[in-house]
């Protein structure tokens, strides 16, 4: 997997938070609470906005568009029925920060038990 160089990590000093342009693509770092980072889109998933001018409170940012409210720790939507914001493979070498320009697809939650009973009652009736 072929990352891009992002930016120095002391871009991070100041801000938690900050959106940057990636082949077409939004990607947001966040710097945690331990001082480690994380990467994930940064396009709010109802109309694309840049999550990067919303406000951050924690780890949550709301877009500034609608008030859709993502938690950057997990990626999850915590206000709507949405997708997830999806990670993006990052890495923190020599002083920089480096980022794959593509997100991973996040893993499918297997059905809970009770899900698991009704598709085979649907297959088998």
């Amino acid at each position: 997997m072929d990352l891009i160089k992002l930016a120095p990590v002391t871009d991070f000093d100041r801000i938690r938070y900050r959106t940057f342009p990636v082949l077409g693509r939004v990607v947001g770092v966040y710097r945690c609470d331990d001082g480690t980072f994380l990467a994930r889109e940064a396009r709010c998933k109802h109309q694309g906005a840049d999550l990067g001018a919303g406000r951050l409170a924690g780890s949550r940012v709301t877009c500034p568009r609608h008030g859709w409210e993502y938690d950057l720790a997990t990626g999850e939507c915590t206000n709507m029925g949405s997708l997830p914001l999806r990670p993006h493979a990052f890495e923190v070498r020599d002083g920089w920060l480096w980022v794959s320009p593509m997100p991973q697809e996040a893993e499918a939650a297997a059905p809970a038990e009770e899900d698991w009973s009704q598709l085979f009652r649907l297959k088998n009736p």
